[in-house]
Formats: structure tokens, sequence, C-alpha cells
């Protein structure tokens, strides 16, 4: 069975990791396009900072050129990161009865899971599951 509207409503997850915490600074549901991008990067900042990217012409354009690096051999970590949130989110695998792609229920359930993956958000949650078994 073809299911050829399932690629109609493409959103692309633009993510930012702090290289030293592995923790997301940013991320912004969007197309990929310039005005998306530039979201993008307005959430991040871009003074001082030093980005590591695949090599889409709109980050040329975006990012000054000292403060790129194009390729695919230091990001590694964020890949890493892409394979932990599909596996704590259903919406991010392939097809799927979690059915909600809107942008606003993507951006809710990352946010949701960012905040759950800082151990002192956690924590609480944690200590609070863990006091029936004492």
């Amino acid at each position: 069975m073809a299911f050829r509207e399932w690629k109609k409503n493409k959103a692309w997850i633009w993510r930012a990791l702090d290289a030293r915490t592995r923790q997301t600074v940013a991320h912004h549901v969007g197309k990929r396009d310039d005005r998306s991008c530039k979201k993008f990067l307005d959430k991040v900042g871009i003074a001082g900072k030093t980005f590591l990217a695949d090599d889409w012409p709109g980050f040329v354009r975006l990012i000054p050129e000292d403060q790129l690096f194009t390729g695919k051999d230091l990001t590694y970590p964020i890949e890493q990161s892409n394979s932990n949130i599909r596996h704590y989110l259903g919406r991010f695998r392939r097809r799927s009865k979690i059915t909600s792609r809107a942008h606003h229920m993507v951006t809710k359930s990352l946010n949701l899971l960012h905040h759950l993956m800082q151990p002192q958000n956690f924590s609480v949650y944690q200590n609070q599951a863990l006091c029936i078994f004492s």
C-alpha cells in the first residue's frame, strides 16, 4: 500500500547541541528553507559560536564562513541524540499510529523531552516513582 500523503506535510527539526554537555540548546520545527533557518539561528544566536552542519547551501548563505564547519565527521553527537529522540518519542519513528505531526505538537513533545532529559528536572519524578517501592 502506498502512502503518498505521508510526505505532504514534511517538517524539519532544527536542533543546536552544546558540544560540551551534549544537551539541546535550542530547537525549531519548520521547513528546510532559509526562513526557518533564520528563525532557528535567531533562537541560537550566531555571535561567537561555531556551527557543525551538513552541506545544505542555506547554511553557507546565513552563517559566516569562519564560523561554519561543513561535514559529517564531527556530527556524531547530534546523530546519537537524534537516535535517543526516536527512542523516546514515537512520533519520530517511521509510520506509526502516533499520528499528530502538527508543528505545535512536535514542538511541545520536544520541549517536554528536553526538559526531562536534564537530570535535575527528572530526579523529582524519579523519586516520586521510586517511593512506592520503599
